[in-house]
């Protein structure tokens, strides 16, 4: 399911970004 681990990915990069600009 590579589009799942697509998905996850973004979704932490998000996550990392907005923890890193918060």
């Amino acid at each position: 399911m590579q589009i799942v681990q697509m998905i996850v990915g973004v979704i932490v990069n998000v996550y990392a970004l907005d923890a890193k600009l918060g």
